[in-house]
């Protein structure tokens, strides 16, 4: 899973901006296939979430909020974790088998479940280790790989036992995303650039930004493509799996922050922000239109797709459920 570390650093910016987009850039769908969802958050940050199957799906979040459905996401319930100190979960992932899962956030959090979440242990880290856990993948029985905010990356055969280093440090970082050939795309904690490592490589390879606006996030979607939200809320994509880059294009005219964006198919693509944001594109970016939410002002910090049922995690406890008629 992505995981966008630093995203609710950049809230107050956004909380001052939370305009509707009618008449800004984006006109409104007929009807948002979007609905609140009521949740037991204590006013947490929500910030990633994780399907199982079809039916039970989990959502980490600040103050140590574990979240899980049992329902395709229709309703959720708490579970306490008894953690020493306040605890920011930033991602959460599950193996192919359902019963093995891992939660990492910080500061330096690492949670191990091997009964598909009825307990969860903590795995300690080794504290010379720079930085804090910021995303983790589950790849089968025992293995786990981890994103350090300092830009390493680490891995696990043995459920958490021990860990070897896999790439170099490429400096502190605000995203992470792995893809399917082991490699890692980040995006530097400045937004400076962005930068790419391959399995066996020595060194990072950075790209420095071609906006005069710092990047905020990046990810991918199917097949080749993927898109990059810079701040101010511009866009850019790719067809080539990052290795050219769109000119800036902006979904909404009103300097409203953009966060995160996901796609539902080859060309549907999905973008939260803040003030409760949520635009559309069917053509991959060329033409948006907005997806009024009344009463929700709370910024939207991460969109997710699993098949059709889709998932905006906001602050404040603020959950969207994809319900289209």
């Amino acid at each position: 899973m992505k995981n966008w570390y630093g995203m609710a650093r950049a809230l107050s910016g956004f909380l001052l901006v939370a305009l509707t987009l009618v008449g800004c850039g984006a006109p409104p769908l007929d009807k948002s296939p979007w609905k609140a969802v009521s949740v037991k958050a204590d006013g947490a940050d929500l910030l990633d979430v994780t399907f199982t199957d079809d039916q039970n799906g989990w959502i980490v979040g600040s103050k140590a909020t574990l979240l899980q459905t049992s329902d395709g996401g229709e309703t959720w319930k708490g579970k306490t974790l008894k953690l020493q100190g306040d605890a920011r979960f930033l991602s959460i992932s599950f193996n192919q088998d359902r019963q093995e899962g891992w939660i990492v956030g910080t500061p330096k959090v690492l949670l191990r479940t091997p009964d598909g979440g009825k307990s969860w242990f903590v795995i300690p880290l080794n504290r010379r280790l720079p930085g804090s856990p910021m995303l983790v993948n589950a790849l089968g029985t025992g293995k786990a790989e981890v994103v350090m905010d300092a830009g390493l990356v680490i891995r696990t055969d043995d459920s958490g036992r021990n860990w070897r280093i896999l790439s170099p440090i490429a400096g502190a970082v605000r995203t992470a995303e792995r893809r399917p050939d082991g490699s890692y795309w980040t995006v530097s904690r400045r937004g400076s650039s962005f930068l790419h490592w391959q399995p066996g490589e020595q060194e990072w390879q950075v790209f420095e930004r071609k906006s005069s606006r710092r990047i905020q996030s990046l990810g991918f979607g199917p097949g080749n493509n993927a898109w990059m939200i810079n701040q101010g809320g511009e866009m850019q994509f790719s067809a080539d799996n990052g290795k050219t880059w769109s000119s800036p294009t902006s979904p909404v005219l009103n300097g409203l922050g953009l966060l995160d964006a996901a796609y539902i198919g080859p060309d549907e693509l999905w973008v939260s922000g803040g003030g409760g944001t949520l635009v559309v594109s069917e053509d991959g970016g060329k033409n948006w239109k907005s997806a009024p939410m009344p009463g929700i002002k709370a910024s939207l910090l991460n969109v997710a797709f699993f098949g059709k049922r889709g998932f905006a995690l906001g602050a404040d406890g603020t959950l969207l459920r994809y319900a289209p008629s």
